[in-house]
């Protein structure tokens, strides 16, 4: 899943090389911690949060195809 998001972000950014994620993963969670390039964060957030939004909707949506047996919070925080 951390593919998928690097793939996604890699798109929206005009520094991809710039994009760190660590993850942080618990039974009943999953927590993805970004680090951008600082003319990125803006892009990546959002107006009012809507595309960091919609990208964490597409890492939920695609955890409950490949594991649908499994119930997990996925967050996705910027830092």
């Amino acid at each position: 899943m951390e593919a998928l998001l690097q793939f996604l972000l890699s798109k929206l950014v005009s520094n991809p090389d710039s994009i760190n994620i660590e993850t942080e993963e618990l039974p009943d969670l999953l927590r993805f911690h970004v680090k951008l390039d600082e003319s990125d964060y803006a892009t990546v957030i959002g107006k009012s949060g809507s595309t960091i939004k919609a990208i964490q909707d597409i890492l939920i949506t695609y955890s409950k195809l490949h594991n649908p047996e499994t119930e997990r919070r996925i967050y996705v925080n910027i830092d």
